[in-house]
This record gives C-alpha cells, sequence and structure tokens, in this order.
C-alpha cells in the first residue's frame, strides 16, 4: 500500500465532517490582509471603501486579528476570535456571544487545518446561513434548551 501525501492527507482532513453539519467552509469569503498596523493604514488611505483587512502573524502568517480602520488609525488591535472551517455554525454563534459588547459582531476569523488564514466569516452570513438551515428543519439548527 503507498503512503498517503500530505497533500492528500490535508484534503482528507479538512473536508466537511457531515453531510449534516452546516460549518463555517461554505460561509467563508476573501478578505485582505495586512503584516502591521502601519500596512492597514495604508491600506485604509488606498481604499476608502474598505471596511476591514486582516492582520497576518508576520513570522507564522497566522491570522492575529480583524482591522477597522478606526483601530488603524488608533494603533490599537485585538485579538480576534479564531474558528476552523470545519467549526459548526452554531458553535461559532454561541461563541461570538461571549465576546465584549463591542466586538462581538465583527468577522470571525478562519483558519484551515494547519492554522492559515482561509478567510473571514461576517455575522451577517452565519446568522442567515443558521436561519436558512432552521427553516429548511436542518436538525443542527434546531433550538436548544
Amino acid at each position: 500500500m503507498a503512503p498517503v501525501t500530505d497533500e492528500a492527507a490535508l484534503r482528507l482532513a479538512s473536508r466537511e465532517r457531515s453531510a449534516r453539519s452546516i460549518s463555517l467552509r461554505g460561509i467563508v469569503e476573501p478578505a485582505g490582509t495586512v503584516h502591521s498596523v502601519a500596512k492597514a493604514v495604508q491600506a485604509f488611505c488606498s481604499d476608502p471603501r474598505l471596511h476591514h483587512v486582516v492582520l497576518l502573524d508576520s513570522v507564522t502568517r497566522r491570522p492575529v486579528c480583524v482591522v477597522t480602520a478606526e483601530a488603524a488609525a488608533l494603533g490599537v488591535v485585538t485579538e480576534g476570535v479564531r474558528a476552523n472551517l470545519d467549526t459548526p455554525v452554531d458553535q461559532i454563534l454561541t461563541r461570538c456571544m461571549t465576546r465584549n459588547e463591542g466586538e462581538r459582531f465583527d468577522p470571525i476569523l478562519v483558519t484551515d487545518n494547519a492554522g492559515r488564514f482561509a478567510g473571514i466569516a461576517r455575522m451577517e452570513r452565519l446568522i442567515t446561513a443558521l436561519a436558512v438551515a432552521y427553516e429548511s428543519g436542518h436538525p443542527e439548527a434546531a433550538p436548544t434548551n
């Protein structure tokens, strides 16, 4: 039997765990990235329509936080919530509700199984996905007591 290549192992590990689960995988979207707050300021100055960028660690290239124009101008960054592509939507929404009020609705930093930045998941899309799943009778969208 031939050994499994690293690429094949990564694909197998990052695939959908269950056909029944609603995960971040179908919700994640691309986002601009920077390696410093100064670069974030430059990005916002270059494109005033930009809402946020993702600050990546300059050494590991893993996501640190979502930076808004206001935060970049003040030089203030706070650690963001990270979640794997296969994290169920209901679980990440529950985690988000425990964040500080000012950060509660910030986008989620989505990573692959190796911890690499895969994109962001905006709260609007998370809530919509859960609502659609609930309306269609998806078992994971049913309210729990």
